[in-house]
């Protein structure tokens, strides 16, 4: 297997990062290859005496796979009936967590492995590894020393419950966002669909952890009136090439979705849970696959937001609402893998054959999988923050972007390329902001028209303008002086400088004997009211019966 140039970017940063830490991390997209990392470091840093850990059969049967195929490694697997031997060790172990943690306290499953057998133990889905019963196998292979190495890889390394990784992991040697894997052609671009259902409400439910609770939300999730409108959508929405996974909240909605799908077409949707037969479950899940009875939706309740790799799959259907962007991103990254083929063995145009980003984005557009399309169900969310693609591949997009953005996308229904829509988000907020600025100016020059019309400083303080002096002619307000005029309502470009200057020290010589204000004096004169020695608080006085007489001037007795 050859290595793309990102993967060989992460290799040897892991390699840097252990010359001088134990612990480091990679992280890479859903479909950009983690496991294939992991085994060019096993090859290079631990070709027999490493360890592969993880919590799910289908990561460790595929992992075991591509450790085989890239270095030849020599593998083994402990997992349920599944035993290694500890005499004689394969060049890795590869065991499930809850396997090696079972057992009692003092002889757990682990005990049986030697750490000081081992050079390296990779993790794999790293943010589960912060739980208690991840750690306790993490510190047994630690009690070999500081000899040994642990490579965390995860796709998400931010956790709902807003736990970080530093506890475990002493570094980051290498970070690929999902943003950039798309530029670069290594994933497909995805189209965002927002779904109006009425009937939803999500608007009472508890937060729970950072999520939205899971009792509230089962009770909207399972009514039939949200079940039926969303199947109904689902499958207007579905075309004859589609294969779609859907996520719902519990297991009797995963199973209730099914049901309904089957009755608009018999055999297009197929489910299973954690509950389901081990050996039926993975005949049911190698009937998505191959599309056999003319399945085209797989629906499940988690079970497959790891692991589960089917690259032709186009749609996610998120039943399943979520305050989470790493569940979120975790779901969204299973439909985000090209077809086979589509950008491993692109060929060039270029005069020296290397292949770019451009001929693999090429390369997929002409692809039968061109877009992948997550079509989420909204109605009124309330105070929740559902996550949507755009959270997760906006990029830096503003919150009133992102809610102007999830208003447009309401109000069409049909997908959207993520991209279009911020570039759409980021046109309607500029235009609002500029139409915004229009009025503000606008507002601004009816006051001052305003206030050129009706405030003349000279007439309100019964004081004559002075002739502008030949010596002050060219001369100008300082920026001081115009803010301070400007602030009394006057406008400082239809004064001359010796105006301007009258004016000021007439203010501060009012202000200092008390007596009214500009504004105070404006309004008097409307009302034929001498202003010249007349004090702030006799203004107000007057201006106050004014106000009491319907701005009418009393009639002198």
């Amino acid at each position: 297997m050859i290595l793309r140039d990102y993967q060989t970017a992460a290799v040897d940063a892991v390699l840097r990062e252990f010359e001088r830490v134990q612990s480091t991390l990679v992280q890479l997209p859903t479909g950009c290859g983690k496991t294939l990392v992991a085994a060019e470091v096993v090859r290079r840093y631990a070709p027999n005496a490493s360890v592969f850990l993880s919590h799910r059969k289908e990561i460790i049967r595929q992992s075991q796979i591509t450790l085989e195929r890239h270095g030849g490694t020599q593998c083994e697997t402990e997992q349920g009936a599944s035993r290694a031997s500890e005499i004689f060790p394969a060049d890795c172990l590869l065991a499930s967590v809850q396997t090696m943690v079972s057992g009692r306290k003092d002889a757990r499953r682990m005990h049986k492995f030697s750490p000081y057998n081992y050079k390296l133990v990779i993790c794999d889905e790293a943010h589960h590894f912060i739980m208690p019963s991840f750690r306790e196998v993490i510190d047994y292979f630690k009690t070999a020393g500081d000899d040994i190495k642990f490579l965390y890889l995860t796709a998400t390394p931010k956790r709902t419950d807003k736990l970080g990784l530093f506890p475990i992991c002493e570094s980051v040697a290498y970070e690929y966002p999902i943003r950039q894997a798309i530029d670069d052609g290594w994933l497909v671009p995805v189209a965002q669909q927002l779904i109006d259902i009425q009937s939803l409400d999500f608007s009472h439910i508890r937060t729970t952890a950072g999520d939205l609770n899971a009792g509230d939300l089962a009770a909207v999730m399972e009514a039939e009136r949200n079940l039926y409108g969303i199947c109904d959508a689902a499958t207007k929405e579905l075309k004859d090439s589609d294969k779609c996974i859907m996520f719902t909240a519990t297991v009797k909605q995963a199973q209730m979705s099914a049901d309904i799908l089957n009755r608009y077409r018999a055999g297009i949707a197929l489910f299973a849970s954690g509950k389901t037969r081990p050996d039926e479950r993975d005949r049911i899940m190698r009937d998505f696959r191959e599309g056999r009875n003319g399945c085209q939706y797989f629906v499940n309740c988690g079970l497959v937001s790891e692991g589960f790799d089917v690259p032709d799959a186009n749609k996610l259907i998120q039943a399943k609402p979520t305050k989470s962007p790493l569940v979120y991103t975790q779901q969204l990254g299973r439909i985000m893998r090209p077809l086979p083929g589509t950008v491993d063995n692109v060929k060039s145009n270029a005069p020296n054959g290397a292949i770019t980003s451009i001929d693999r984005r090429h390369s997929i557009k002409n692809s039968r999988k061109n877009v992948a399309t997550v079509m989420d169900f909204v109605g009124n969310a309330g105070r929740h923050k559902l996550v949507h693609a755009i959270d997760v591949l906006g990029g830096k997009i503003s919150e009133h972007g992102r809610e102007l953005a999830e208003r447009e996308l309401r109000k069409t229904g049909a997908p959207m390329d993520v991209d279009e829509i911020v570039e759409e988000a980021d046109r309607l907020e500029r235009e609002e902001r500029e139409r915004l600025d229009r009025a503000r100016r606008a507002k601004l020059i009816a006051k001052a028209t305003y206030t050129a019309r009706y405030v003349d400083p000279f007439d309100a303080f019964d004081i004559l303008a002075p002739n502008e002096r030949a010596h002050d002619r060219g001369k100008h307000l300082s920026e001081r002086q115009r803010a301070l005029l400007a602030k009394q309502g006057l406008d400082p470009d239809r004064l001359t400088y010796t105006q301007g200057q009258a004016i000021l020290n007439t203010l501060f010589d009012r202000w200092d004997k008390g007596l009214c204000s500009l504004k105070q004096a404006a309004l008097l004169k409307r009302f034929g009211y001498e202003t010249k020695g007349v004090t702030r608080d006799q203004a107000g006085a007057i201006i106050t019966q004014l106000k009491a007489n319907n701005w009418q001037r009393p009639v002198a007795s």
